[in-house]
C-alpha cells in the first residue's frame, strides 16, 4: 500500500471549466458523488478523491464547487488545501467567477499555486499563450504567482502524466510537521452506518488520531472506533488526509452532529467570541464600525458580528484588527482561516485568520500598544508559531504552566519544548516556578501596574505602598515572584521594591517624620522577632508621637496585616497572633474549657500577656469567657 502523504490538493476555478474532469482523470474517481450533483453537471459538495503520484505516493484531492450558490462548500475545502490547481478552461479564459473564487481562495489558504489550463484541444496555440499571460495577470492582482503551468485536455490525455508530476513534486515541498497542535477535524458531513454506529467525515486540521483514541464530539466524550482514509481502514491517520471517523455517539436530541460541529482532542475549548485580523475584498461594501455578517470557517457557516478596533470604517484592500463574534460556539483557533459574507449587497466581502480564541475582553480604540500587539500576533501567526499568536492577542499578561498548556493544545513533552524555546528567544519571561510574563507585553504589564500603583496611592496616602501580598494579588503572581517582576517592570516604570513594600518612585507619604519613624520601628521589630510584644505607649513615647498620629500608624499596620493591636495597648506581629490561634485551636481538641494556667503553660505567655490574648479572642468571638475560663464559640 502506498503512503497517504499529508497533503491536501484542492481544485479552483469557474464553473464548467473541467474541475472534476480533471480531478477523475488524475485519480479515476468522479467526485460528484450526490445525485443531483451528477443530474446538474456541476459540483455542489465538496468532492473528495485519492490521487497516485507516484508507486511509493498518493496524496488527497478535494474538488471545490465553483458555482456562486456553493460558496460554502467551497470554503470547507480550500482552508485545507496545501497546494490550489487553479483551473481555467482555454476557450472561456479567465470568467468573472474565476477572478471571485481565486479572490476568496487566497483569503482561506496560503496554499502553493499551480496554473492548469484545461480544454488545450479547442483553441489553437496563439490563443493559448493569451489565455495563460490573463491568469498569470490575475494572480498578480492577488499578489499571487504560479510555481508552475500545466497544459491539459482529458480527452487527448494531454499535460496529465506532467501535471502529476508536478503535482508530486510540489506534495514532497509541502510535507510540514511544524504544526504540532492535538487533533482537530471540522464535521463536513455524517451518517448512520448499520451495526456501526455513526460515522462522521472531514479533514483533520491537525495533530493524529488513532483507533481507542478518547475525543470529544459537542461537549461529550467520544471513543474512535474505527478509521477509514480515502475508503481504506487504518489504525491511525493524520491531519491533511481526507478521514471518516467512526465514533461511538448517540446522535440524537440535543446531542445531534450538524455540520461545522468539531470533533477535537480535550485539550480544545469552546469559544464565540475571538480577535481577528481581516481584510476588506469588496469594491461595493464599506465595513461600518459593527457588521453584521454570515462567517464560514471550516465546515461552519454561523451568523456573527465582526467590531473594528481602531478605526470606524474599512474600505476596499484594506485590513484590520477586530473582535469576532459569532452567535454560537465552535472550538477554533489561532490560525484558522475565515470568508465573510453580508446579505446587501450579496457576496463576499472579507476574509481573515485568527489570532486569538480568547476575545472576550474588552478593547480600547485608545490601546495604541493592543494594536502593535495585534501586529506580532499576526506575525505569529505567518510564521505558524500559533501558541505564541494566542498569547499575543489574548487578554493576560501572566501565564502559568496550565494557561499555556490550555492555549497549546500539546502533549505535555512538546509543551515543555515549547516552553524552554520561547523562554530562550525571551518571549517568555520566568516569574516564578511555572509563571511567566509574556516578553512583548512587559512595557503595557508596567503601565498597568503604574496605573493601579497609583491609584493605591491615592486611597491610601499615610501608607508607603503596596505590601508584597497585594502586589501579587494585583498582579496575578506567587508573592515570591513580586520581586523580580518589578525589577522587570521597573525598565519602564518608575517603582521600588523596599522592606516588603512596593511604591511609586515619586510618591511621597502623608507620614512623615515622627510617625513614619514610629511605622518602620515597628515595622522592623515585627519582622525580626515576631514573638516580641511591644508596649504602644513605650514606642509611641520613644518616637515621640502625638496621640492621634500614633492611631493613625497603628490602624496602618494593621490593614497591611502587619500586626494586631491587643488590649488596646500591645502591639503583637500577625505571625504571632496566628501562631497563638493555632495553639489556641489545638487545646481545644484536648479540653472543653480553657482556664488560664493551662493556656500559660501551652503559651509561654506572662499572666499579662496571656490574659490580654484571651479577652482579644473573645473580642473577635473566637471564645466566650463562662465562670471559670473559656469554652470555644460555635462558629
Amino acid at each position: 500500500m502506498s503512503e497517504v502523504l499529508p497533503v491536501i490538493v484542492a481544485t479552483a476555478g469557474h464553473v464548467d471549466h473541467g474541475k472534476t474532469a480533471l480531478v477523475e482523470a488524475l485519480t479515476g474517481c468522479n467526485t460528484d458523488r450526490l445525485p443531483q450533483e451528477k443530474e446538474r453537471g456541476l459540483s455542489i459538495d465538496i468532492g473528495f478523491a485519492k490521487c497516485q503520484l507516484t508507486k511509493g505516493t498518493s496524496i488527497g484531492i478535494v474538488d471545490l464547487p465553483g458555482h456562486e450558490d456553493y460558496i460554502k462548500n467551497m470554503v470547507a475545502g480550500a482552508a485545507s488545501a496545501k497546494i490550489l490547481l487553479l483551473v481555467i478552461a482555454s476557450d472561456e479564459s479567465v470568467m468573472p467567477q474565476t477572478r471571485e473564487h481565486l479572490q476568496i481562495v487566497s483569503q482561506l489558504t496560503d496554499a502553493r499555486i499551480i496554473l492548469v489550463i484545461t480544454k488545450v484541444d479547442l483553441v489553437d496555440k496563439d490563443y493559448l499563450d493569451i489565455v495563460k499571460e490573463d491568469a498569470l495577470r490575475l494572480l498578480d492582482d492577488f499578489g499571487l504567482f504560479a510555481e508552475q503551468v500545466h497544459f491539459t485536455s482529458v480527452r487527448s490525455m494531454i499535460g496529465l502524466a506532467s501535471l502529476r508530476d508536478g503535482i508530486n513534486e510540489l506534495a514532497l515541498k509541502c510535507v510540514d510537521s511544524s504544526d504540532r497542535r492535538d487533533f482537530r477535524v471540522f464535521v463536513e458531513r455524517n451518517f448512520i452506518a448499520r451495526g456501526h454506529g455513526i460515522v462522521v467525515t472531514g479533514i483533520g486540521i491537525s495533530g493524529k488520531i488513532s483507533v481507542g483514541d478518547s475525543l470529544i464530539l459537542n461537549g461529550r466524550e467520544v471513543r474512535v472506533r474505527g478509521i477509514e482514509c480515502y475508503s481504506k481502514r487504518v489504525d491511525e491517520a493524520t491531519s491533511g488526509q481526507c478521514l471518516a471517523i467512526n465514533l461511538d455517539y448517540n446522535d440524537s436530541g440535543e446531542n445531534k452532529v450538524d455540520r461545522g460541529s468539531v470533533l477535537h482532542h480535550s485539550s480544545y475549548a469552546s469559544s464565540s467570541e475571538f480577535i481577528v485580523s481581516i481584510k476588506n475584498i469588496s469594491k461595493e461594501y464599506t465595513y461600518n464600525k459593527v457588521t453584521k455578517c454570515r462567517v464560514h470557517v471550516g465546515t461552519l457557516s454561523c451568523n456573527a458580528s465582526v467590531k473594528l478596533f481602531g478605526c470606524s470604517e474599512l474600505g476596499y484592500g484594506d485590513g484590520a484588527f477586530a473582535h469576532l463574534k459569532l452567535e454560537k460556539k465552535s472550538v477554533l483557533s489561532s490560525g484558522d482561516n475565515f470568508l465573510i459574507r453580508v446579505a446587501r449587497p450579496f457576496g463576499s466581502v472579507g476574509g481573515g485568520v485568527i489570532l486569538s480564541s480568547e476575545g472576550g475582553y474588552r478593547l480600547s480604540n485608545k490601546d495604541k500598544f493592543r494594536h502593535s500587539l495585534f501586529r506580532s500576533a499576526l506575525e505569529a501567526v505567518d510564521k505558524k508559531l500559533y501558541l505564541l499568536s494566542e498569547l499575543l492577542a489574548g487578554p493576560k499578561y501572566i501565564f502559568s504552566r496550565s494557561d499555556i498548556e490550555r492555549l497549546g493544545h500539546v502533549s505535555a513533552q512538546v509543551l515543555q519544548d515549547m516552553i524552554t524555546s520561547m523562554v530562550d528567544s525571551k518571549d517568555l519571561i520566568m516569574v516564578s516556578r511555572n509563571v511567566w510574563l509574556l516578553g512583548e507585553k512587559t512595557e503595557a504589564f508596567a503601565r498597568f501596574f503604574e496605573k493601579e500603583l497609583q491609584q493605591y496611592h491615592m486611597n491610601n496616602k499615610y501608607r508607603l505602598g503596596m505590601n508584597i501580598e497585594h502586589v501579587a494579588r494585583v498582579l496575578a503572581i506567587p508573592v515570591d515572584g513580586v520581586e523580580r517582576v518589578v525589577k522587570i517592570i521597573a525598565k519602564f516604570v518608575k517603582v521600588i521594591y523596599s522592606d516588603g513594600v512596593v511604591a511609586s518612585k515619586d510618591f511621597e507619604p502623608d507620614l512623615k517624620d515622627n510617625a513614619l519613624m514610629m511605622y518602620k520601628v515597628i515595622s522592623e521589630s515585627v519582622r525580626i522577632e515576631p514573638a516580641l510584644w511591644l508596649a504602644l505607649g513605650e514606642v509611641k513615647d520613644q518616637c515621640r508621637v502625638s496621640k492621634k498620629d500614633s492611631q493613625e500608624v497603628i490602624k496602618i499596620l494593621c490593614s497591611e496585616e502587619k500586626i494586631h493591636l491587643i488590649a488596646g495597648k500591645f502591639i503583637v506581629s500577625a505571625v504571632e497572633v496566628a501562631r497563638l490561634i493555632i495553639l489556641l485551636n489545638e487545646a481545644f481538641v484536648k479540653v472543653d474549657l480553657l482556664e488560664i494556667g493551662y493556656w500559660r503553660e501551652l503559651t509561654g505567655l506572662s499572666r499579662n500577656h496571656a490574659v490580654a490574648t484571651l479577652e482579644y479572642f473573645d473580642d473577635i468571638n473566637i471564645t466566650r469567657r463562662v465562670e471559670s475560663g473559656r469554652v470555644k464559640r460555635d462558629n
